[in-house]
């Protein structure tokens, strides 16, 4: 489990870490200003998230397995929802949500969606490998 936990972290932190150099740099060349639209907010927020959740599927992985793709579309939609409470109304004070701030979501949450259904191929294959 820890090794399966370690791999997930280096290489969502790689993955999201390089996304983020290049989000804000093009953030900067198109002059939208390079920390703007919740940009570090977002990146954490799912960055957390994603780490909190994946843990949680490993956990279940031992002891429901069966049921861990019903688990990983419950974290999803978790996610989703909490970006709707916590994130979204700190957005919509400003001007609404804007494509720039629903990029700057959507970015570092796709990635890290992306990661996770590896991953969890990744697991699930293994079990039915054994």
């Amino acid at each position: 489990m820890i090794k399966k936990a370690t791999g997930f972290i280096l290489l969502l932190t790689a993955l999201l870490g390089l996304a983020f150099v290049v989000h804000t740099l093009l953030q900067n060349d198109l002059k939208i200003g390079t920390f703007e639209n919740h940009v570090i907010i977002n990146y954490c927020f799912n960055y957390i998230l994603t780490i909190g959740f994946f843990i949680t599927l490993l956990i279940f992985e031992k002891k429901k397995s069966n049921q861990l793709g019903f688990v990983f579309l419950a974290a999803s939609t978790i996610k989703l929802i909490l970006f709707l409470f916590i994130l979204y109304p700190n957005i919509k004070e400003g001007a609404g949500l804007r494509s720039v701030e629903f990029t700057s979501f959507f970015v570092p949450y796709g990635i890290s969606v992306v990661i996770e259904i590896l991953y969890m191929l990744r697991i699930l294959n293994s079990k039915d490998a054994q």
